[in-house]
């Protein structure tokens, strides 16, 4: 049994890797706990946690066991040989002293333009921690460096183009090559998302050179550190719109009277799969329904909690209906022309938020005068909804359930010592050891992304198509595409585009890459898993979901506006429509809308959290 943690180090027990959840900011980097969300973290230009000085000593333990192996003229992978095809030829004598610089040379060959600081920096954080799982025969020095280097606020350039989920072997030869002295460093900056803008001192030295020991280039190169940061920050900016969907569906259900028998407890224990059965309660508790029926509205319901039609001393509640008057209503009663959901602090336009001729009357009778069975409980508007809304428990269930998926196979993987050869001692024999083999061969993490690529993509289509139902007024009871009182006015007409586009990039990033096949090094790798591929396309695809989203939620909001009704403030959703009313401009009229995208994609964040709360 090859003893290489950092408990067996001292003499403690073996223990397995445990799945990370929710570590605390400030655990110390041990090569066992670290999780995705820090990943992201110190991406963002959080500092990265200390070293735990335990495994700091159980990496000197297997140096001294990597030394051994050396003295002992045993015949390692890329230490005594060459790699890749040239496996099998001897390191020569004479040579040996430079072998390493040439390996790490010859492999920076990566292409394309250089990755953004934050994907480098969530690599950089990975592979400290993964070289403090012990298994790689380097020395504690360099764990140590990395994480100077991220204080400092610098990372080596490295080029997008040269891994396909076998090793990142371009990317960690740019780092070694900085590490070791033979490269630049470059200092981070603010992206156009303005990450770094709280970060670090420029005025921070860079990392001192660390001395290139003989194998110390092989056992740095020997790991997907890349690809892994890069799944993790695809866990985590896909995470903030999953969840954040479940509050915007709620607002669309709310707009259209949807019906919440889709979403009811018995229809789940009927077909009980776990993860739809938590979509659809997500869903009912941001709405405080427990039963069928429809959302509770502000403006005619019969919900109890809902009951502030004859004024209110809640001080955003003047967002929903533009006043804080005793006696006003606030939504669904008489509200001055021009003023429902307008901000104060703008001057009314005469046609600002006009709900339309002819639908004020129609909307009075949709949501004051819904049927209501024999408890007095308001029934759905129609007998079904479109697929949008009746099916976004099957769809968004499993897009969660995958997103999950790949936070359990993250916990393993950024946790695990995976170079090739491992580097350890015989605990029988308390002999040095290197085992060869194929732990690289990151085929779990491609098929967790690939569905989650899959999963998002189902759930985004739903997402357009509740878009595209907002804008018929046969599901409204408003003006198509939810234009203004004007002739033939566009209303968000153009969003369906928008996100159709938006839509269309989160189909092609949910191609599989596990259908990818490559044959390299003279035949001897006859096989690759394109984690690295999934993991970027997983990564591309947060933004144009966040997008769809955030159509569909100007729209929902858009129509809440004109319809005179809101979700009860005390709601999840209730809350979420505050802050969306607050933030997004009340004109009606014919205008671009990008801004209003802009800032709902913003909203998401908020809203994400407060899926959390329900």
């Amino acid at each position: 049994m090859l003893e290489r943690t950092a408990d067996a180090a001292t003499g403690g027990p073996v223990t397995e890797h445990p799945v990370t959840e929710s570590v605390p900011p400030g655990t110390p980097l041990d090569g066992r706990g670290l999780d995705a969300a820090t990943v992201a973290r110190v991406a963002d230009g959080a500092e990265p946690p200390a070293l735990s000085p335990v495994a700091l000593a159980a990496m000197e333990h297997t140096r001294r066991a990597a030394e051994r192996l050396a003295a002992e003229g045993a015949r390692v992978y890329g230490r005594s040989t060459g790699v890749g095809a040239h496996r099998g030829l001897p390191v020569e004598d004479h040579d040996g002293a430079g072998h390493d610089l040439r390996l790490l040379l010859s492999h920076a060959g990566g292409a394309g333009a250089a990755l953004p600081a934050r994907q480098v920096r969530a690599m950089m954080v990975v592979r400290a921690n993964q070289l403090l799982a012990a298994g790689s025969g380097l020395g504690p020095e360099i764990p140590a460096a990395l994480a100077d280097a991220l204080r400092a606020g610098v990372h080596p350039r490295v080029p997008e183009y040269g891994s396909v989920g076998t090793g990142d072997l371009t990317a960690l030869a740019r780092l070694g090559l900085a590490l070791f002295g033979h490269d630049t460093w470059t200092r981070d900056r603010a992206d156009s998302a303005g990450r770094f803008v709280d970060g670090l001192s420029p005025e921070r030295p860079v990392p001192e050179s660390l001395p290139l020991r003989r194998g110390d280039a092989l056992a740095l190169l020997s790991s997907n550190a890349l690809t892994l940061g890069q799944a993790a920050l695809a866990w985590h900016d896909l995470g903030v719109p999953l969840r954040a969907a479940h509050v915007v569906a709620a607002l669309s259900l709310c707009a259209v009277d949807g019906s919440l028998e889709p979403y009811a407890p018995e229809v789940h224990a009927a077909h009980p799969h776990p993860s739809t059965a938590r979509a659809a309660a997500r869903v009912r508790d941001a709405l405080g329904a427990s039963t069928g029926g429809g959302p509770a509205l502000l403006g005619g319901t019969t919900e109890p909690e809902a009951a502030l039609l004859g004024g209110t001393t809640e001080p955003e509640a003047a967002l929903l209906g533009g006043t804080t008057e005793p006696g006003t209503a606030l939504l669904g009663g008489t509200v001055p022309p021009g003023r429902a959901g307008q901000r104060q602090d703008r001057v009314p336009d005469p046609v600002e938020s006009r709900v339309p001729a002819g639908v004020e009357k129609r909307m009075e009778n949709r949501v004051q005068g819904r049927v209501q069975d024999r408890a007095g409980r308001a029934l759905p508007a129609r007998v079904q909804d479109p697929f949008g809304f009746r099916c976004f428990p099957q769809a968004h269930g499993p897009a969660m359930e995958a997103w999950s998926g790949l936070e359990r196979v993250l916990s393993i993987d950024l946790n695990s010592a995976t170079e090739n050869p491992l580097i350890g001692w015989d605990d029988r024999t308390a002999a040095p050891v290197a085992l060869h083999h194929g732990g690289f061969f990151t085929a779990p993490l491609t098929l967790a992304l690939d569905q989650l690529g899959l999963a998002v993509l189902g759930t985004a289509r739903l997402s357009a198509a509740r878009l595209s139902a907002l804008g018929r007024p046969g599901l409204t009871g408003l003006r198509s595409y939810l234009a203004d009182s004007s002739s033939a006015g566009s209303g968000m007409m153009i969003l369906e585009y928008s996100a159709a586009s938006a839509l269309a990039e989160i189909q092609a990033c949910a191609t599989p890459a596990a259908l990818g096949h490559a044959v390299l090094s003279q035949g001897m790798e006859e096989a690759a898993t394109f984690s690295t591929q999934a993991a970027r396309k997983s990564l591309r695809a947060a933004e144009p979901y966040r997008l769809v989203l955030a159509c569909e939620l100007v729209a929902a909001v858009r129509a809440l506006r004109l319809r005179g009704t809101a979700p009860a403030p005390g709601t999840t959703a209730g809350r979420a429509y505050l802050r969306a009313a607050a933030a997004l401009d009340p004109d009606m009229r014919d205008r671009p809308l990008t801004d209003d995208v802009t800032t709902a994609a913003a909203l998401l964040d908020g809203f994400a959290e407060l899926d959390g709360d329900t």
